[in-house]
């Protein structure tokens, strides 16, 4: 015959082992994801809160007086040197870029940025040249990426490369955008093919 004690002990693994579980396996996933920012300035911000975040930044309106940048050439990132610039739709934040940036210094900041954000949802691998293209000296980096909100948003890390089209070398980047908001209204506003008159 199995003691009384022994019952009263399994009846209160039963009713408070799953919900010990629970809480132990709950403990192990966060609360919840961390808020994507880049010294200080996430998206959304106003330019006064950019401001306040990078008191050396030079801000200016463009186009047609919607969008603007804010641009501090002589910061840091991840402790090296690093231009910071910010581009700002209607007021808010859409993209904020830690460039010119050497190789090194962009992957030892992303290196940093995993431990910051957690690990990427993605390494994309991303071939580029260091020299002029005609001479075909590739090599392929692996850029983590940060998706948010369902890819609406993305943190990504690029790679230095020689460029095709400008025949120019470009430095290596860390770049937090608003995709949509930055790369089709930012940009046509920019380049004055934003409008909606006659479509």
């Amino acid at each position: 015959m199995i003691p009384r004690r022994t019952w009263a002990m399994c009846a209160l693994l039963l009713c408070f082992g799953p919900a010990m579980a629970q809480e132990a396996a709950s403990s192990l996933i966060p609360a919840s994801q961390p808020v994507f920012e880049l010294k200080g300035v996430a998206l959304g911000m106003t330019q006064e809160q950019v401001k306040a975040a990078l008191p050396n930044a030079d801000c200016d309106t463009l186009g047609d007086g919607s969008i603007s940048d804010c641009f501090d050439p002589n910061s840091s990132f991840g402790g090296r040197p690093a231009q910071i610039l910010v581009r700002l739709l209607e007021g808010k934040v859409v993209l904020i870029s830690a460039t010119r940036m050497t190789q090194t210094d962009a992957f030892d900041a992303a290196d940093a940025l995993k431990v910051k954000f957690g690990s990427p949802d993605e390494i994309r691998n991303v071939r580029v040249s260091l020299v002029r293209p005609d001479q075909e000296k590739w090599v392929v980096y692996r850029c983590p990426a940060w998706s948010i909100n369902g890819g609406a948003q993305l943190l990504t890390v690029e790679p230095a490369a020689y460029t095709d089209k400008k025949r120019r070398f470009t430095y290596a980047s860390v770049t937090l955008l608003d995709v949509h908001l930055h790369n089709d209204v930012w940009i046509a506003k920019k380049s004055n093919k934003a409008s909606t008159n006659d479509l």
